[in-house]
């Protein structure tokens, strides 16, 4: 798993990688090696997981709020924060209507597993994380190990849109 991350990190330095950046690039080399069965999946019930999970997890997210800028925050100013704000709560209701309409049949476990989809949206994987660990979900094996793959997928094609539309918008004309 380090050598995936230094190699993703590495790649993403080099020209031709640097657009999709070391986060992309280590999502979808860990997926690949996962596939192909060099790295094992968290199901597997692997105690190195254990620990990233019980450890290794908390301290990042920790780490993550230390580097939190609060004078950036008041600079951008109050428009900035309603926009976020805004968005935040679009992004609880987007999920509330999602658990209401797909049919999801994992009993007690859907208001954590959405509580953990709106936390990754609205803050980072980070805060997925968080919420998975407060409610016992990184130990739900399958479920958990589906919901990271749903994350990472869907982040991966959200950032590849967000990288390619401008590129697109420039060429039809759309944008200046």
């Amino acid at each position: 798993m380090l050598a995936t991350v230094a190699l993703a990190d590495w790649l993403g330095r080099r020209r031709g990688f640097r657009h999709a950046g070391a986060a992309v690039l280590a999502i979808g080399l860990g997926a690949l090696l996962a596939n192909l069965g060099v790295l094992p999946v968290a199901h597997d019930g692997v105690a190195a997981y254990d620990m990233v999970f019980a450890l290794v997890t908390p301290a990042a997210i920790f780490l993550v709020l230390l580097e939190a800028n609060l004078g950036a925050l008041r600079q951008a100013g109050p428009r900035m924060l309603l926009a976020f704000a805004l968005g935040a709560v679009g992004t609880v209701a987007g999920v509330l209507v999602a658990t209401a309409i797909v049919p999801l049949d994992i009993g007690d476990r859907l208001a954590p597993l959405a509580g953990m989809f709106a936390a990754t949206y609205i803050g980072g994987s980070a805060n997925f994380n968080a919420v998975a660990i407060e409610y016992g979900m990184s130990g739900e094996g399958t479920l958990y190990t589906a919901a990271i793959v749903a994350d990472n997928v869907m982040t991966m094609v959200w950032i590849v849109v967000t990288l390619l539309l401008p590129t697109l918008m420039r060429r039809l004309g759309a944008a200046p």
